[in-house]
């Protein structure tokens, strides 16, 4: 178990944070599956590190060399009924949103199987590195239950995700990359390629870069029009930020620009 000064007792999750950088480890053993207590863990920790502001990225990993996420776990499911299903909806609903809408940037460093929920929460993610072994699919109808097509359509065009929905097969992040949605490194490089996106986002302008992940946020369902004048809004928001400010100076400077953060 593990304590931080913005989060409570932690079963499933560890957090070390460094250099503004925050590495979510998962350890559910021995695949971690997702229970309820995951999803509530989850919430926690993205909710804590999106108030954080001294955290400018976070990378979701596992402890598991061939499981990143193996899915929900099916015990879960026995139990559920029309009647008590909604309570696990409500805390699977906010576990996804809680890193969708975390205002850090996040990165998904997958190794092995993201199976199920795993593939749900690394589509949340902003960016998806995985090393040349990872699998990636949507299994629930395997369980006589149903994948997340929403989620899933995030990595594949339509069609792709029916077909990986409707025969729960398994699909490598190889093959995945063709969709420009992630992007591969041989295994052994995975966490050096990983740590090095993570530096390279948080050497940007932070409070910019929160507020560029919102506005993405915000206009991924707008039409063109809407989404266009929002992203415009969005841009005469950041000039206001003595951060910004720095780093157009330090351009024109041609040096590194020094920020002061919030």
């Amino acid at each position: 178990m593990r304590t931080g000064k913005w989060f409570g007792i932690m079963e499933y999750l560890t957090l070390e944070k460094k250099e503004h950088i925050a590495t979510i480890s998962m350890h559910r053993a021995p695949v971690n599956a997702v229970n309820h207590q995951f999803y509530r863990e989850v919430i926690e920790m993205f909710d804590g590190i999106g108030a954080d502001r001294d955290i400018r990225v976070a990378i979701l990993r596992s402890d598991f060399e061939k499981y990143w996420c193996a899915g929900n776990d099916v015990n879960d499911f026995v139990g559920m009924t029309p009647e008590n299903g909604h309570i696990r909806h409500r805390s699977v609903y906010n576990a996804y949103t809680s890193i969708y809408e975390c205002a850090a940037p996040t990165i998904a460093a997958i190794d092995g199987c993201a199976l199920g929920t795993g593939m749900a929460l690394a589509s949340v993610c902003d960016v998806i590195i995985t090393s040349d072994r990872a699998v990636i699919g949507a299994p629930e109808i395997n369980f006589g239950v149903m994948g997340a097509g929403k989620l899933l359509r995030r990595l594949v065009p339509e069609k792709v995700m029916r077909e990986m929905l409707f025969s729960g097969r398994h699909v490598k992040a190889t093959e995945l990359e063709r969709w420009g949605c992630l992007r591969t490194v041989p295994a052994e490089k995975l966490m050096d390629e990983v740590t090095a996106e993570a530096k390279l986002i948080a050497s940007k302008c932070p409070p910019t870069m929160r507020l560029l992940k919102e506005s993405l946020n915000c206009v991924e369902s707008m039409d063109f029009k809407l989404g266009l004048f929002t992203e415009l809004s969005y841009t005469r928001k950041a000039s206001v930020f003595e951060d910004s400010m720095e780093a157009k100076k330090a351009f024109l400077e041609k040096r590194e620009p020094v920020f002061k953060g919030y």
